[in-house]
């Protein structure tokens, strides 16, 4: 199991576990298969009960985000209260359409991770847990400019969002995951998937 080192925002300092190989249901009910384990350490990323964030190496290197069932006018990435009624961070609206989906991811990691440079390279119409959706791909720099790669695909179901992000540097460590998580998000399901074509 990879060491992760403590990250502010992302993790705290306790125990990891092993997340195996197999299909896992995430509370919010998203379901997804990863045919290799991953490790998750605690997490202050997201609200409990709306996701896991995943890494294979550590989140100093890499981060598998998965959000499950998201409500109208919430934050993807855990945010205060306060900072939420004031409109000091990017919220979710069922409503949006891709292109605004999209835009949110990259207002988000700017907000809550401080991300220096975001950039959209493709964004196209995805089928995702049985529903419309879309999966975009992006680069982005942190404080330590190291470029990073990354891949996002999603849909609303039933008036919440479901999603999986994954960024790594761009240097071996993306290619090396990408093929899995791309079948991982093949893979994904959502409990209350009604929504139509």
């Amino acid at each position: 199991m990879a060491f992760v080192l403590c990250v502010a925002g992302l993790t705290a300092c306790s125990s990891i576990a092993l997340v195996p190989a197999g299909e896992h249901r995430l509370a919010g009910g998203l379901t997804v298969h990863s045919a290799i384990a991953w490790n998750r350490p605690p997490s202050r990323l997201l609200k409990e009960g709306s996701g896991e964030v995943w890494t294979g190496d550590g989140l100093m290197v890499d981060a598998l985000i998965l959000i499950s069932g998201v409500e109208n006018g919430r934050p993807i990435f855990h945010a205060p209260s306060r900072q939420v009624k004031e409109r000091k961070v990017p919220v979710f609206r069922s409503g949006m359409l891709p292109g605004e989906l999209a835009e949110l991811i990259q207002a988000t990691f700017a907000n809550r991770l401080g991300v220096t440079l975001f950039e959209i390279e493709r964004l196209a119409p995805y089928r995702f847990a049985g529903a419309s959706g879309f999966e975009m791909e992006f680069q982005m720099t942190m404080a330590d400019d190291v470029l990073r790669r990354g891949l996002a695909a999603g849909a609303v179901i039933d008036g919440r969002l479901y999603l999986v992000i994954f960024e790594a540097p761009d240097l071996y460590y993306f290619a090396r995951y990408r093929t899995e998580v791309e079948r991982l998000i093949a893979s994904a399901r959502a409990e209350t998937s009604s929504a139509g074509p």
